[in-house]
């Protein structure tokens, strides 16, 4: 859909700088694809247009019907193979934020209600916060818990909130809570079942720790 947002004049130039370095390559599958953009500077007005993200409930639906489908409110299902579905969220957002990485931009406010289901994908998207790595300004949009302890800027950023996501994902925990766990992750007998599971657990798990802990 079409957004339009009222911006200082100093602000238009990089609306417009971030807006042409997402829409040169549609083809990453997991961003959310900016289709059009513009600038109104006389009226300090910027817009864009994005793909219609994935609607929530399954069959057809009117423009009033209409609710767009994001991790937040929907999660990743089921205790059954939860580890796998986190590990698959957390790779397809890492290459979300490999991919704004070459094209010279950081995020800025990664978190579940910016990641959005675009053709059957979950897709990072919300571009109000990103910002070229060359500017070397902290992000003012992190939301708080998804912020490194001491604040910080730039990919580091990033990836200290997609491991909070993970951490979300996997515990049900809120992020203010990390690092606790709930019971069900701490069980003895459960830890034990899982040391032998496969190796794609211990890969989730290590990339969720390294992300935090950067």
């Amino acid at each position: 859909g079409v957004q339009t947002c009222a911006l200082p004049i100093s602000d238009l130039a990089r609306f417009d700088e971030v807006r042409c370095r997402l829409a040169r390559d549609l083809r990453c599958p997991w961003l959310l694809p900016v289709l059009s953009h513009g600038t109104v500077a006389e009226a300090g007005l910027a817009w864009e247009e994005l793909a219609l993200v994935d609607h929530a409930d399954s069959g057809t639906f009117t423009l009033e019907s209409y609710s767009p489908e994001l991790l937040r409110t929907v999660g990743v299902g089921e205790e059954s193979g939860l580890v796998e579905r986190v590990a698959s969220v957390g790779l397809e957002l890492l290459r979300a934020l490999e991919h704004l990485s070459v094209a010279g931009l950081v995020h800025g406010d990664v978190k579940p209600s910016n990641v959005f289901r675009h053709r059957s994908k979950w897709v990072l998207g919300d571009y109000d916060s990103v910002v070229p790595i060359e500017a070397r300004v902290p992000s003012t949009a992190s939301t708080e818990g998804y912020r490194p302890p001491g604040g910080g800027q730039g990919l580091e950023c990033d990836t200290y909130a997609l491991g909070k996501v993970l951490y979300e994902l996997w515990t049900g925990n809120d992020r203010l809570e990390y690092p606790n766990l709930p019971p069900s992750r701490v069980s003895r007998n459960r830890w034990r079942s899982e040391e032998h599971t496969s190796e794609l657990q211990s890969r989730q798990y290590l990339v969720c720790r390294l992300l935090l802990e950067k």
